[in-house]
């Protein structure tokens, strides 16, 4: 009859433990990286055509894709830019605004800016 019992109490306890909510998730311990470690990331760009014959450009951090421009930023227009050239210096002013602001992904280009570069 113990045994019976014992048996009773172990079923009920593993089916009170199988009715608790769905495991729990892991917490998501990642921090956001100092300013240290932005410095010392490794962030390129690298320029690709798009299916309209323009060019658009991805921002890379440590293999990571952090940007993927497809068209000139800040233009109503919605097409790429017109050179590879054009694609490669808003590129690399985006990749030095990453450096400098790097909690501002992505990072704003302004028209002014674009005139200087003389993107057309």
């Amino acid at each position: 009859m113990k045994t019976f019992y014992l048996l009773l109490f172990l079923f009920c306890s593993i089916a009170s433990f199988a009715q608790t909510d769905a495991p729990h998730k892991k917490p998501n311990n990642r921090k956001k990286p100092t300013s240290k470690e932005w410095a010392s990331a490794y962030i390129t760009y690298q320029i690709f055509v798009n299916p309209d014959s323009t060019f658009g450009y991805d921002i890379i951090q440590n293999g990571k894709r952090i940007v993927h421009q497809t068209v000139v930023p800040g233009r109503t227009t919605g097409s790429g830019f017109v050179s590879r050239t054009d694609a490669a210096k808003v590129a690399r002013l985006a990749t030095r605004k990453i450096n400098v602001y790097p909690k501002q992904i992505p990072p704003a280009i302004t028209d002014e800016e674009l005139r200087q570069l003389h993107i057309r």
